[in-house]
């Protein structure tokens, strides 16, 4: 087992570093920072001169070797729009993204749950198969999609909620229902389809022919049993939900770490784009291991394969 954990473990970070490489050279492909940087009407000398501060000047191995070598010493860089620590500023909007990622993945796992287990319930019948169209087209719809109709529908036209900020409860409804639905949509397909095949099985037969309400031999013995697979789903979808945090709070303009993240791609903040990266693909990929290596803890058959 600790071969396995091992081994999962180093595949995550060469996973982290690989994607971490491949934005860093990616945004340099977008053009030069500088040009925004000073105001019109600068000389040819004063940009050189700001390159030269920010080391944009120096190839392109050497800037990766020093940007490396410094965030394996725990320094993320200085933004070049917001001239302050990286870490500082994702740190400061931490708390506005897990205020909407929290109820939103909260959402999404007890409507999930309780959708499938309800279509599972009553499976072939009208309302299983709406349930599982909404679920289809809740899965496939884009978030900016979504949330653009939620906008128009709730806020432009019945003006029931407002369409951007984070100071009340009413601003947190939109985004948080966007956010959830299409982790909602996979969660409930699992559910059901978890469900139908633990509803097959002989002891949860049994348990109808000694009598059991149905209620409890749905609760109680087959939809527990089915969790099983439900829960390594739940898990997964936490990568949804970060990567749908920075669609979201664009769209509804919530002050958290997915909109300074595409803000400073607009602005070609290299430092900033790549530390933001690297946290979402440091928090996916933590999510991913901890999922295998409870696999592998189950079953002696995958701990086999990395051998």
């Amino acid at each position: 087992m600790t071969q396995f954990i091992f081994k999962r473990v180093l595949k995550g970070i060469l996973c982290v570093w690989f994607i971490w490489t491949l934005i860093f050279f990616l945004v340099r492909l977008t053009g030069d920072p500088t040009d925004w940087m000073l105001p019109d009407g600068a000389t040819e000398e004063e940009l050189q001169n700001l390159r030269v501060s920010l080391h944009l000047d120096e190839p392109l191995a050497r800037q990766y070797s020093d940007s490396l070598g410094d965030l394996l010493r725990g320094d993320a860089g200085t933004s070049y729009y917001y001239k302050r620590d990286v870490a500082g500023l994702y740190a400061e909007r931490l708390g506005t993204t897990l205020r909407l990622a929290i109820p939103a993945f909260s959402l999404a796992i007890v409507l999930g749950i309780l959708i499938g287990t309800l279509a599972a319930i009553h499976h072939d019948t009208m309302g299983d198969r709406v349930a599982m169209t909404g679920a289809i087209i809740g899965y496939t719809m884009p978030s900016f999609c979504l949330g653009i109709l939620m906008i128009f529908v709730f806020s432009l036209k019945l003006r029931w909620f407002l369409s951007s900020g984070s100071e009340t409860l009413g601003q947190l409804v939109m985004p948080m229902i966007t956010l959830a639905v299409s982790p909602m949509a996979t969660i409930a397909r699992l559910t059901r389809s978890s469900l139908l095949d633990v509803m097959n099985r002989e002891y949860i037969d049994g348990a109808r022919m000694k009598g059991v309400p149905e209620w409890i031999v749905m609760i109680r013995h087959a939809l527990r049993t089915s969790l099983i697979p439900v829960v390594t789903g739940i898990g997964m979808q936490l990568g949804t939900i970060l990567g749908g945090a920075v669609v979201v709070e664009n769209v509804f303009t919530w002050p958290g770490m997915g909109m300074l993240l595409v803000t400073s791609a607009k602005q070609r903040d290299f430092p900033t784009v790549q530390y933001g990266i690297l946290l979402v693909a440091i928090s996916v990929t933590f999510v991913n291991i901890l999922i295998d290596i409870s696999y592998g803890w189950l079953d002696p058959r995958i701990r086999e394969s990395f051998k």
